[in-house]
């Protein structure tokens, strides 16, 4: 396995947090993505990161958790077996899947 990039190492690390139960706090508000997760305001990362699994081939390089004015969405770009990058938008709040894009997206999908 090839080992995350060290300036994704935080992006990846902070948004891990949230299955093992530390804080991060997240701005402007203040509140920690652990707090918003046991509110049922944000769907735990996991959950995210099992279903790109189980839906594409590759391995998930940087993960980002936005907030756009209370809007959260994760952004999460997968290397591909193939070496094309896909990039994974979804609403953090409903775990709902809004974007796909990047290179041979249907080549990375799981059969």
């Amino acid at each position: 396995m090839t080992p995350i990039p060290r300036t994704w190492t935080f992006a990846v690390a902070s948004l891990l947090l949230l299955c093992t139960g530390s804080a991060v706090p997240v701005e402007p508000s203040g509140k920690s993505l652990r707090e918003a997760v046991e509110r049922n305001e944000i769907v735990p990362l996991k959950s995210i990161m099992d279903w790109i699994e189980s839906h594409y081939r590759g391995q998930v390089v940087e993960v980002e958790l936005e907030n756009e004015g209370g809007d959260f969405g994760y952004e999460i770009d997968l290397l591909t077996p193939e070496g094309s990058k896909i990039e994974f938008q979804f609403d953090a709040r409903t775990g709902d899947l809004r974007s796909v894009s990047g290179k041979d997206i249907e080549g990375a999908r799981r059969k």
